[in-house]
């Protein structure tokens, strides 16, 4: 299965169905194993970057806050991204979704803690953060193709998926804070 994770990378058209075929125990054993491991190497570049903010926001807000806040964010994305895909025509279950969202976040899992390191060590500041763009891209094309394989359809319902369920994200967690609510 280890070997899955980084041909998944490569050839992600491909692997999505043998991700698909998993049993749904293995399906949820990963996707919360990848979501932790995700957590832990944002935190490791939130550490690396600004210690002294990182401590400062760490003692504001619990990491069994932020965890549980990873957590919820994640599910809650991959349910509007299931139900929305479905109302346009998608066939991906809420489990599948959530596998293939998992799988692709792999990337930053692998490349964020030795971006933040190679920063932190070259003191690269903006630059380090800027190369953060690589995973960000390599994660859209991934997750492009295999949501596309998840839910049985083009790779433009995903991106219409994708911008209606992010706008709509974007606005509960940026826009309604700033107006108030």
């Amino acid at each position: 299965m280890f070997n899955t994770f980084f041909s998944f990378l490569i050839k992600p058209t491909e692997v999505t169905k043998e991700i698909l075929s998993f049993d749904n125990k293995t399906k949820d054993i990963v996707t919360v194993s990848i979501v932790v491991l995700y957590f832990i190497s944002w935190q490791l570049l939130a550490y690396m970057m600004l210690p002294e903010l990182y401590l400062l926001w760490i003692s504001a807000l619990s990491v069994v806050t932020a965890f549980a806040m990873s957590f919820i964010g994640f599910y809650s994305f991959n349910l509007g991204m299931q139900l929305f895909g479905k109302a346009i025509g998608g066939k991906g279950s809420f489990r599948d979704v959530s596998v293939v969202t998992a799988y692709s976040m792999f990337i930053y899992v692998i490349l964020t803690p030795l971006i933040s390191i190679v920063s932190k060590v070259l003191w690269l500041g903006f630059i380090g953060t800027a190369s953060m763009l690589i995973p960000l891209v390599w994660f859209l094309i991934i997750y492009s193709k295999s949501l596309s394989q998840a839910q049985q359809f083009s790779e433009t319902k995903v991106l219409v998926n994708v911008l209606v369920v992010g706008g709509i994200f974007y606005f509960i967690i940026a826009v309604l804070p700033k107006l108030g609510l």
